[in-house]
């Protein structure tokens, strides 16, 4: 009898244990690490794109008012727009053979470190900051070259005769700072990239600071005009890259990051070139295209030169909202990818589109309201002023066009998009916009007025492709 009990006992635990195998059999595998503990939530993201994008803001608002506030000086000394003129003809082929060529190959370099510091590959950063330091030091030879010639290709292009000699004593003059701008936009990007925003930014604000005090010296006290302008350009950057390696210096950040060059570092320097020409294209294209139009304007008379650098120059002190706003998306996002999390790096860029839109508005109320009192700080004159508000006007009208076009060309960037965003600025700009403002300006006689509509144009249409790319995704 006992033998039997213990057989049925037996028999029971065996039914058991298959009962129990049956059950862990017929339920969903436990998840050990699923996407959702790895995902940030909407308020967490924005306050990381706030906090972070603040800096970088500051950094480009600081540039922009400084540029500004020259404007403001050449017109309060001199009351002379042909100052004006030449400054604004100056800044954008300055632009066009140096800020936006390396501003925009540097994108690609803070594309490539932001995907290695994301997967922990610390050397590797350090081998792209010196690639792309070879690559620019390349490119800047030719730069120099083409600037040193700018007066003979100003009188090809048709510039005003009144403004040429000007304009290009200011470019010689503005040589040093290009080579400093180099080196101190190189090492910003890889920061960037590796989610390092507060120092820059402080560095730039400082130096902002420097140029403000200087510009009043060499432009108000000495009378040095467009020469004291540029003087001022080249003791900014100087000054901003001695401080941003002097702090490298002494507090050794990011150590693995910052070494000599060995081996490694003169390698697939051309792969790097490629693929900084592919994501910097969307940049530089993009921003040539913008400088086109100010050469397009500087055929015209010195009056719609003059307004047209003054609306430029009111319009770029608050476009820095979208464009910190894209930089750091696209560095979050970048970073995102790099650590295999697709969905974070959707969220940044939602969450940036929002930002964006939003500042925008606001900014776009206040420069309604009162772009009159604006205008009458910069404009020497009142023909100048007149065409100003005309100009301005578009300016405002193309804000959020500008803001989504500029945070959804980060996002194409960072989702490895670059290429569909490249011919997007493409046929945006050079088939659209260039020739809507060669139409509206000299067919339709609305010289300045119709440069900044081709400019709105092309914005719209490249906001628009860039979206449907995006949100086919």
């Amino acid at each position: 009898m006992l033998a039997q009990e213990e057989e049925k006992r037996g028999s029971d635990e065996d039914s058991d244990e298959a009962s129990n195998e049956e059950d862990e059999n017929t339920q969903p595998p436990k998840k050990t690490n699923t996407l959702s503990e790895n995902l940030l939530s909407y308020k967490d993201i924005l306050k990381t794109l706030l906090i972070n994008s603040l800096p970088i803001f500051l950094s480009l608002f600081a540039v922009h008012a400084d540029k500004a506030y020259a404007l403001y000086l050449l017109k309060h000394k001199n009351s002379d727009k042909e100052l004006i003129a030449a400054s604004g003809v100056g800044a954008a082929w300055l632009s066009v053979l140096g800020t936006h060529l390396f501003t925009s190959l540097n994108l690609g370099l803070t594309t490539k470190t932001s995907q290695a510091f994301g997967a922990k590959k610390l050397r590797l950063v350090g081998l792209y900051l010196h690639r792309a330091f070879i690559i620019n030091l390349c490119l800047l030879v030719p730069s120099i070259i083409i600037l040193i010639i700018s007066d003979r290709v100003f009188i090809m292009l048709g510039v005003a005769t009144e403004i040429v000699d000007l304009t290009y004593k200011y470019l010689l003059y503005c040589i040093p700072g290009l080579f400093t701008f180099l080196i101190y936009n190189t090492l910003v990007s890889t920061l960037y990239g590796c989610g390092m925003f507060k120092i820059p930014s402080l560095i730039q604000v400082t130096s902002a600071l420097l140029y403000l005090m200087a510009a009043y010296l060499f432009i108000d006290v000495f009378d040095l005009e467009l020469r004291g302008q540029a003087i001022c350009y080249n003791i900014m950057w100087t000054f901003s890259t001695i401080l941003l390696i002097s702090y490298f210096w002494k507090h050794r950040p990011l150590k693995e990051i910052f070494f000599w060059p060995i081996k490694e570092s003169y390698k697939e320097i051309w792969d790097l070139f490629k693929y900084e020409i592919v994501i910097g294209s969307m940049n530089w294209f993009d921003s040539i295209a913008a400088e086109i139009l100010s050469i397009f304007t500087a055929t015209l008379n010195v009056a719609h030169i003059a307004a047209y650098s003054i609306s430029k120059s009111i319009y770029k002190i608050t476009n820095p909202i979208a464009s910190s706003i894209g930089t750091t998306s696209m560095s979050f996002a970048g970073n995102a990818i790099g650590s295999n999390n697709k969905e974070n790096a959707s969220r940044f860029i939602i969450m940036a589109l929002r930002i964006g839109l939003f500042c925008c508005l606001i900014v776009e109320f206040v420069l309604w309201f009162w772009k009159d009192e604006i205008l009458d700080i910069f404009s020497p004159d009142s023909e100048t002023f007149s065409v100003s508000q005309l100009v301005l006007g578009v300016y405002i009208l193309k804000y959020p066009g500008d803001a989504f076009q500029k945070i959804l060309g980060n996002a194409l960037k960072a989702i490895g998009k670059e290429k569909a965003g490249s011919l997007i600025i493409t046929l945006s700009n050079y088939v659209v916009g260039v020739p809507v403002a060669y139409l509206t300006c000299f067919k339709m006689k609305l010289g300045a007025e119709g440069i900044a509509i081709g400019a709105a144009a092309a914005v719209y249409v490249k906001a628009f492709l860039f979206g449907l790319v995006y949100w086919k995704t």
